[in-house]
């Protein structure tokens, strides 16, 4: 009996992933699954999956930023300003370019699909 919810035709093979290694090969044994070391909790309404490392080293790096930035506007204000200046003055075509590519790749996925 086929299952009506797929949208595959039934001489379709269905994928099982990645295919195994033709010839001799050395595959390593073990017992990781990914996402094993994440944090997962339903705060406020909110799934959350976090990788512990990732999102505490992140954290304290965007926290240092806001609070030195805030901390010391009158002495990091002029080094943002530069920043800003050297990346609109110099680099506004990538930003342009990055924009053409995104909207070409957004329009190729709504009229292109992935078999």
């Amino acid at each position: 009996m086929a299952n009506h919810d797929d949208k595959r035709p039934p001489e379709e093979p269905v994928s099982e992933g990645i295919p195994a290694p033709e010839g001799a090969a050395n595959l390593i044994d073990t017992d990781y699954v990914i996402g094993q070391d994440n944090i997962t909790t339903n705060t406020l309404g909110l799934n959350l999956d976090l990788h512990g490392k990732v999102f505490s080293i992140s954290a304290v790096i965007v926290l240092l930023f806001v609070v030195l930035t805030l901390a010391l506007q009158d002495t990091i204000a002029p080094i943002y300003d530069a920043i800003f200046s050297f990346l609109t003055g110099n680099l506004a075509w990538f930003f342009i370019l990055a924009a053409n590519i995104f909207v070409i790749l957004c329009v190729g996925l709504i009229f292109f699909t992935v078999r």
